[in-house]
C-alpha cells in the first residue's frame, strides 16, 4: 500500500540531487577560474620580475664596475626582490672591493630595511624568505639582527636560517652563541652542524682569525657541558674546511678518546680531509673491532705502503660489505700493487671478494674509458 511519503520522497530526491550537481558544476567551474586568473596573473608578475631584474643587473654592474650613476631604484615589493637577486647573484662572484660596493648600493636604497620589514611579518614562510636574502647579502651590521632573530622568532625554521646567516659572518665571538644554539632544538642533524661550523670557519679565516677556532677547539675538550656530537661535528668540520692548523688538535682528540667510535670516525674523517693520516693511524683502525670505524679508516687510505696495502687485502674478506667496498676502492687507488691484488681476487673462491673485486675493477676501467 502506497503512501503520500512514498510518493513525495523520490520527487523531493530528485531535486535535492539535481540542486546539489548544480552546485558542484557551478564550484568546479569558479575554482578553474580562479585557476586561470592566478596562472596569469603569476605570469604576469614573473614577466615584470625578468623585465626589473634585466634593467637592475645593467644598472648595478655600470656602477659597480665603471661608476656609472644608478638610475634605477626599487619602490615596491617586487622590484626590492628583483634587486636582491641581482646583488646576490653579483656577490657570489664579486672581489672584495666590488662586494663593498653592492653592500653599500643595499644599505643606501633601503634593501636592507625593506627586507627586515618584511622579517617581522605574521607569516613564518615570509620571515623565513627575509631572513635567507638577508643572510645572503652577509653585512656585518646584520649580527644583531640575526640574534635578535633567534631569541624571539618563534618558528624552528626561521631561527635555524637566521643561525645560518649568522655563521657566514660569525667571528671569535659568535663560536660560543652558534654552539651553544646548535645544542638546543634548533638543530637534529649532523650534517647540519657541520655545515654551519664550515661556514664559520670559513669566516674566521677570511677575517685572518682561524686562530680563534682552535682555541675553541682546545678549550672544548675540557669542556663538559658542550654535547659531544658538537664536538665531533666540529672536528669534521675542520676537515671539510681544509683547516690545517687543526690537525694536531684533531690527532690529540683521536688519541684521547680511543674509546668512543663515533669520535674515531670523525677525526679520521677531518684527517683524512686535510691530508694529516698516517699509515700508523690508517693501520690501528683497519683492524678496529667497530666495523664503521673499519670502513672509514679504509676509504680514507691512500698511502701505497706495503703494509697498509697487505691489511686492505685482508678486509676484502670481512664480513661487512660496507668495509669490503671500501677497502676495494683504497686498493684501486693505491697503484699498480692494489691493481693486482684486485686482479688476483676477481678469480676468489669467495664469492663475496670476487664479485667486490669485479665491481670495482669494472667501475675504474669506467672511469678510464670516460677520461
Amino acid at each position: 500500500m502506497y503512501t503520500a511519503q512514498d510518493t513525495i520522497f523520490p520527487y523531493l530526491l530528485k531535486e535535492y540531487l539535481i540542486y546539489f550537481i548544480g552546485f558542484l558544476t557551478v564550484t568546479v567551474l569558479a575554482l578553474f577560474l580562479t585557476l586561470i586568473v592566478h596562472k596569469l596573473h603569476t605570469e604576469k608578475k614573473e614577466r615584470k620580475k625578468r623585465r626589473f631584474t634585466a634593467e637592475y643587473k645593467s644598472a648595478v654592474s655600470q656602477h659597480v664596475n665603471f661608476y656609472a650613476p644608478l638610475a634605477v631604484s626599487p619602490e615596491n615589493d617586487l622590484q626590492f626582490k628583483a634587486f636582491a637577486d641581482v646583488c646576490v647573484d653579483m656577490l657570489a662572484g664579486a672581489s672584495p672591493s666590488e662586494a663593498e660596493k653592492i653592500k653599500s648600493l643595499l644599505k643606501e636604497l633601503q634593501v636592507v630595511d625593506h627586507f627586515k620589514r618584511v622579517a617581522a611579518s605574521a607569516s613564518w614562510t615570509k620571515r623565513f624568505y627575509a631572513v635567507e636574502i638577508l643572510g645572503f647579502f652577509m653585512i656585518d651590521d646584520l649580527k644583531g639582527f640575526f640574534r635578535e632573530v633567534l631569541i624571539r622568532d618563534s618558528s624552528r625554521e626561521v631561527r635555524s636560517r637566521a643561525l645560518w646567516a649568522l655563521s657566514l659572518i660569525a667571528d671569535k665571538e659568535d663560536i660560543e652563541l652558534i654552539t651553544r644554539l646548535l645544542a638546543t632544538d634548533i638543530s637534529n642533524s649532523s650534517k647540519f652542524n657541520v655545515y654551519i661550523y664550515s661556514n664559520v670557519i670559513s669566516s674566521c679565516r677570511k677575517r685572518g682569525i682561524q686562530d680563534s677556532v682552535t682555541d675553541f677547539i682546545k678549550g672544548m675538550k675540557e669542556d663538559q657541558a658542550m654535547p659531544i656530537i658538537l664536538k665531533r661535528d666540529l672536528i669534521e668540520a675542520c676537515g671539510v674546511s681544509g683547516l690545517k692548523e687543526a690537525a694536531g688538535l684533531i690527532i690529540g682528540y683521536f688519541s684521547s678518546h680511543q674509546h668512543d667510535s663515533l669520535m674515531k670516525i670523525a677525526c679520521l674523517r677531518g684527517l683524512g680531509a686535510l691530508g694529516s693520516l698516517n699509515a700508523g693511524i690508517i693501520m690501528n683502525n683497519l683492524t678496529d673491532k667497530d666495523w664503521r670505524v673499519r670502513a672509514v679508516a679504509a676509504k680514507a687510505s691512500h698511502t701505497p705502503e706495503d703494509t697498509v696495502i697487505s691489511e686492505l687485502q685482508k678486509l676484502l674478506y670481512d664480513p661487512v660489505y660496507i668495509v669490503r667496498i671500501n677497502s676495494a676502492r683504497a686498493l684501486s687507488r693505491s697503484g699498480t700493487k692494489g691493481s693486482l691484488i684486485l686482479e688476483r681476487e676477481r678469480n676468489s673462491e669467495d664469492r663475496f671478494v670476487r664479485d667486490t673485486a669485479r665491481f670495482i675493477l669494472e667501475e675504474a676501467e669506467g672511469r678510464c674509458l670516460k677520461v
